[in-house]
């Protein structure tokens, strides 16, 4: 994740932050980020194994960045810092990537590479524009603990009653079709809105000598392996 933190300039204008979602090639980052073992995202964190998964198609548009960026009083470009480490194997890389697409829509990109060393306390959600990263949860879940209103790990620190509404919405509907529809609402108000920039979801690679059985590739049970003769 990019995380944006949608309170402070220029993140706080929606329009600044869909142009820093459009500038990405997201299929080109799976392939050289990712060595192709992921999937695109399109800025929303609900996985696509998941059951309410909506999915979020957003395409590389420089032109419509620039446009976007115009009609946010930064006709002329936008700097900015984006502090990364190296914390997270695939860190770097994005960053590096990133600027280098940034950088044909007049967004200049400045790279503060920090320690690992502390960067969960000194780095996230204190600088206004950094990386981030996440393991898989529930739908329910994720939406809520990161993206909800004050929410204590919400850091993008967005604030939008309609998401909250929807989410609340959803936890009450016994209705299965009805809440996934408000789930994938609540997912697309946040692609389109929200302060997260989530290029792609990463796949977790698992690997066993053939001799090896019962493995769940998923939640090792250790108790069930078994090892051939």
């Amino acid at each position: 994740v990019f995380v944006m933190n949608t309170t402070v300039a220029p993140f706080d204008d929606v329009r600044v932050r869909m142009a820093m979602k459009l500038v990405i090639d997201r299929d080109a980052m799976v392939k050289s980020v990712l060595g192709g073992f992921g999937q695109v995202a399109g800025d929303h964190p609900v996985w696509p194994g998941d059951q309410y998964y909506k999915a979020v198609s957003r395409p590389r548009d420089i032109t419509k960045a620039k446009a976007l960026l115009g009609e946010a009083g930064l006709a002329d470009g936008l700097t900015v810092t984006l502090y990364t480490s190296d914390i997270d194997v695939n860190m770097i890389a994005m960053t590096t990537l990133y600027k280098e697409m940034a950088a044909e829509a007049g967004i200049t990109v400045d790279i503060q590479q920090e320690s690992a060393d502390g960067y969960w306390n000194d780095i996230w959600m204190q600088k206004p524009f950094c990386c981030s990263s996440w393991g898989e949860r529930t739908a329910d879940q994720v939406l809520n603990e990161v993206y909800r209103s004050g929410a204590t790990w919400n850091e993008t620190f967005w604030s939008n009653p309609a998401f909250d509404g929807l989410l609340d919405q959803a936890r009450q509907q016994l209705d299965y079709a009805q809440r996934k529809a408000l789930y994938q609402q609540a997912q697309q108000l946040l692609s389109d809105e929200g302060g997260a920039i989530i290029p792609f979801f990463t796949n977790i690679l698992s690997v066993a000598h053939k001799r090896v059985k019962h493995i769940n590739t998923r939640y090792f049970d250790y108790a069930k392996v078994t090892l051939e003769d």
